[in-house]
């Protein structure tokens, strides 16, 4: 069985466009498509890689909380880290364009953990908030439950055949023709 991935298509030196033409029925990537004057589109589509890396689940960094990512692609893509604040439209365009809402659900609560985790950690313990700082961990449980909830439904939207952008896979892409 053959699954589309945006992300199938990765690699430094490959243009995005030409891996996912798609992308350029959606009003805002077709803008900037043409917007863009570099040769063979290559800084539209350098753009567009670096947010695939930085949102897809299907991304090798996908694992990696969300400055970590965005340190990672900067290094390589942008030398300025205000690229995701520039772009954060487009950023969101894409995770709604190109994500189940599963995918979008996991991906979301998994970055909310990885904030709440991170701030847990930044906080020291004194007098002044030990009993705040003791109940916000104890609460931490709840909100880990939850997201393995949208691990296990992506887990099983995956098993089930669902395709890239929430379709679902032919007969013979499942293998039953």
């Amino acid at each position: 069985m053959h699954e589309y991935s945006i992300m199938n298509g990765f690699s430094l030196d490959a243009n995005f466009w030409d891996h996912n033409e798609h992308f350029l029925l959606i009003p805002e990537f077709k803008k900037l498509y043409k917007k863009d004057r570099s040769k063979d589109k290559k800084n539209s589509s350098k753009l567009m890689w670096a947010i695939a890396l930085l949102v897809h689940p299907k991304s090798k960094f996908s694992e990696l909380d969300t400055d970590t990512r965005t340190e990672i692609i900067s290094a390589d893509y942008f030398p300025n880290e205000d690229w995701v604040s520039e772009n954060q439209e487009l950023i969101d365009i894409f995770k709604k364009y190109s994500l189940t809402r599963n995918q979008r659900i996991a991906k979301e609560w998994g970055d909310k953990l990885d904030e709440r985790t991170e701030f847990l950690m930044r906080t020291p313990y004194n007098l002044d908030n030990a009993e705040k700082l003791d109940a916000t961990m104890a609460r931490t449980e709840k909100i880990w439950n939850v997201y393995q909830k949208c691990l296990a439904d992506l887990q099983e939207e995956e098993s089930k055949g669902r395709v890239q952008g929430g379709g679902i896979e032919s007969a013979s892409e499942e293998n039953r023709i």
